[in-house]
C-alpha cells in the first residue's frame, strides 16, 4: 500500500518545481494532506484580499464615471 500511495504522490507532483521537496519533507501523506491544506487556506486569504482590492477599485471607477 506504501508504494502505491508514494507512486501516486509522484505522479501528482511529477511536473512541478517543488514535488520532489515535498515529497521528501513529508514522512507520510497525511503531512503532505496537512501542507496542502495550510497552502489551500493561504491561497483563499490571498483571494480574499485581492478580491476586495478589486471591488475597491470597482467602486472607484463607478464613482468617477457618475461623478
Amino acid at each position: 500500500m506504501k508504494k502505491k500511495v508514494k507512486k501516486m504522490i509522484e505522479w501528482f507532483y511529477q511536473d512541478t518545481d517543488r514535488g520532489e521537496k515535498n515529497i521528501s519533507e513529508c514522512k507520510n501523506v497525511y503531512e503532505l494532506v496537512e501542507k496542502l491544506q495550510w497552502r489551500l487556506e493561504d491561497l483563499e486569504n490571498e483571494y480574499m484580499q485581492l478580491y476586495r482590492k478589486f471591488c475597491e477599485l470597482e467602486d472607484r471607477l463607478n464613482d468617477h464615471d457618475h461623478g
